[in-house]
């Protein structure tokens, strides 16, 4: 932490003093940077992840028996719900079955919430799933868009009289325990972990490195430019 502090303060203070933005000192920077942010990354989470399951083994000795019987849910924003601690946490002790049915992730607008209105939201759901099994006989039919279906059939049909493919997601069952955030590997080919990208960056750094280098090593020196410059 000491060390990032350092470098940012160092980065800050030459930019304000040259009175302009370079983007080659903060690539500099951001390199400079990286490993340690890595490792504060490392103790961030284990701290964050220790903290919620002994919380949790707390509650879970309080409820007892009615622990199979909770309902929990968490709040995220969009560039944090893959991946969410606090959701993954709750997952290990309620088990995969309570994914999508007693433990649920809601997007809100900000990143923090209050307990009514995620009771409010948990309220809502719970309602809707008991108009899903009344109307349906199906409770999490109410889960998705109620023209989802008919929806799909329409998207197919003008899909088709545009000579286009359409582009439809496989069909999942409504009480799926699919976590909430994409877990296909084959649906992308981009990196999937922070280990994953520090790589790539101290590659790519060290590269560049010997790309100067071996540019520096082959350039003429003065002296020798111009004995050639009389010899021609």
């Amino acid at each position: 932490m000491q060390s990032v502090l350092s470098l940012s303060q160092e980065f800050i203070t030459e930019t304000c003093g040259a009175a302009r933005f370079d983007s080659g000192a903060l690539q500099t920077y951001v390199r400079a940077c990286g490993p340690d942010i890595a490792r504060c990354m490392e103790s961030a989470a284990s701290i964050q992840v220790a903290h919620w399951m002994k919380v949790l083994e707390v509650w879970q000795a309080h409820l007892g028996n009615d622990w199979q019987r909770l309902r929990a849910a968490t709040n995220t924003l969009f560039v944090a719900r893959r991946g969410n601690v606090l959701y993954t946490v709750l997952a290990q002790y309620m088990d995969e079955e309570a994914i999508g049915n007693r433990l649920l992730l809601f997007e809100t607008p900000e990143f923090t919430t209050t307990p009514d209105a995620m009771l409010e939201l948990l309220a809502r759901v719970e309602a809707d799933r008991e108009l899903g099994h009344t109307f349906f006989a199906d409770a999490h039919l109410m889960d998705v868009d109620i023209l989802a279906s008919a929806a799909r059939r329409a998207v197919q049909r003008e899909a088709q009289s545009r000579n286009m493919t359409p582009i439809l997601p496989p069909l999942a069952s409504f009480d799926s325990h699919a976590w909430p955030w994409p877990t296909d590997p084959l649906s992308g080919s981009g990196l999937t972990t922070l280990d994953e990208a520090l790589s790539r960056l101290t590659a790519t750094a060290v590269s560049q490195s010997f790309e100067r280098n071996s540019r520096w090593n082959a350039a003429p020196a003065r002296g020798d430019a111009g004995q050639m410059q009389r010899g021609l």
